[in-house]
C-alpha cells in the first residue's frame, strides 16, 4: 500500500518517534511510505539522515485560507497516490486532513496519542464528523476520553493499538544500576508534572532516604525546575541531562523509572522502554497509566496528585532489593508480551487493510 504519515511537530517526542519508527518499519515491510513533516524539525532531520522520502511544509489551521499553499499540498498528495493517510493531531486533521478529503484519499486515519480531547467547538466537530474515515488511539483511556467529547468517532472503524518498541534493540543492554538512582525521560513541560517528582524527592530526603533524580529531556520548564530544585535543597540530587539521543545507557543505571504526568498521557514509550530493561516503574494513576503499569506487580500507581503516596511507593522500591528485582522481571515480561513493535505493526496493518 501507499501510506502517507503526517506529523507537523517541530520538536521530538513520543509521537514523533512513533511516526518515524512505525513508518520506517512498514516501509521495510514492503509498503511505500512517505512523510509530511515540519521544515527544520527533528523528524525531518532524521528522515533526511536515513534518506527516507518526505515533503516539508509549514502547515497550520490557518493554512486553510492560503489557496496557493493548499494547492501545492494537494498536488503533491496526488503525485504520491496514497491509499492511506495517517494524521497525528488537530492541526494535521484540519489543514492536511481537508486536503486529503479533497483529493479523495480512500482512508483518512486520525490517530490520537494523548487522552485529553480537542476543544468542543463547531470547527472541531465539523472536521471530526466529515474528515476521518478511521480513528486510532494508543490506549483505551485515550479512546474513551475522545469518544466522550466527540461521540461520532464510535461510528467510525476504530482501534486501540498500544505503542511498541523493537525489543531486539534492548536485548543486549546489561543493567548496571547505581544506588538510589531514579530516572525520568520526558519533555520539560508543564503537563509532565516534573515539579511533583521533585517534591517527592524532597520528602524522601527529609525521611533520610538517599536518592537522586535524573531528568532526560529539554523544554520550557528547565529554568523553573532548576530553581525549584535549588529552593528545595536538592541542587545536587536533581540532575538535568538535557536531550539524550540514546537513553538506553542511562536507563541501564536506574533503580526505578518515575513518571508524573498531570494528564493526557497514552501508552508512554518511555515507560515501555524502562520495562523492557526490567526496571520497575512508579507513576500517578492518571489516564492510561494503569494500562501499562499493573499496580503492585511491575510497579506502583499513586493516587493522582498525592505526592506523599508517590514518595511512599518510591521508598518501598528504593529500600527493597527483592521487590525491585521481582517487579523488574514482571515489567520485562509485560513489555515483551504487550508492547513489542511487531505486535503494533501486525495490528496496524490489519486495521488499515480491513
Amino acid at each position: 500500500m501507499n501510506l502517507l504519515f503526517v506529523n507537523l511537530s517541530k520538536n521530538w517526542g513520543g509521537g514523533e518517534k512513533w511516526f518515524f519508527t512505525v513508518g520506517k518499519a512498514l516501509r521495510e515491510g514492503g509498503h511505500d511510505v512517505h512523510w509530511l513533516v515540519y521544515p527544520g524539525g527533528e523528524l525531518e532531520k532524521r528522515l533526511a539522515g536515513e534518506k527516507l522520502p518526505f515533503e516539508a511544509m509549514k502547515l497550520r489551521t490557518s493554512s486553510l485560507l492560503n489557496s496557493p499553499k493548499m494547492r501545492r499540498l494537494e498536488n503533491w498528495m496526488r503525485s504520491i497516490s496514497a491509499d492511506v493517510i495517517l494524521l497525528n493531531g488537530s492541526h494535521e486533521l484540519k489543514g492536511v486532513g481537508l486536503a486529503a478529503w479533497r483529493v479523495k484519499i480512500p482512508k483518512i486515519v486520525f490517530r490520537r496519542g494523548v487522552s485529553y480531547p480537542m476543544k468542543q467547538n463547531f470547527l472541531n466537530r465539523w472536521f471530526i464528523t466529515h474528515i476521518p474515515t478511521h480513528f486510532l488511539a494508543n490506549s483505551q483511556a485515550t479512546f474513551e476520553a475522545f469518544a466522550e467529547a466527540f461521540p461520532y468517532v464510535k461510528k467510525l472503524p476504530n482501534a486501540t493499538i498500544y505503542n511498541g518498541i523493537e525489543m531486539a534493540e534492548w536485548e543486549n543492554i546489561s543493567p548496571d544500576p547505581l544506588r538510589g538512582r531514579m530516572l525520568m525521560s520526558a519533555r520539560l513541560s508543564p503537563e509532565k508534572g516534573i515539579d511533583r517528582a521533585i517534591r517527592a524527592l524532597q520528602l524522601l530526603k527529609a525521611g533520610g532516604i538517599e536518592a537522586t533524580l535524573h531528568l532526560l529531556g529539554e523544554g520550557p520548564e528547565r529554568s523553573r525546575l532548576q530553581a525549584l530544585s535549588q529552593e528545595a535543597g536538592l541542587a545536587e540530587q536533581v540532575v538535568f541531562h538535557g536531550f539524550v539521543e540514546d537513553i538506553r545507557p542511562e536507563l541501564a543505571k536506574a533503580w526505578l523509572f518515575l513518571f508524573t504526568p498531570t494528564h493526557g498521557e497514552g501508552t508512554s514509550l518511555a515507560l515501555v522502554e524502562a520495562m523492557a530493561l526490567g526496571i520497575p516503574c512508579v507513576a500517578f494513576d492518571t489516564s492510561a497509566m494503569s494500562e501499562v503499569i499493573t499496580h503492585g506487580e511491575n510497579g506502583f500507581l499513586a493516587k493522582e496528585g498525592d505526592v506523599e503516596e508517590l514518595a511512599s511507593f518510591l521508598k518501598k522500591v528504593l529500600l527493597d532489593e527483592d521487590l525491585r528485582n521481582q517487579m523488574g522481571l514482571r515489567a520485562k515480561e509485560k513489555a515483551l508480551q504487550r508492547f513489542s513493535l511487531q505486535r503494533l505493526l501486525d495490528e496496524l496493518e490489519a486495521f488499515i487493510l480491513s
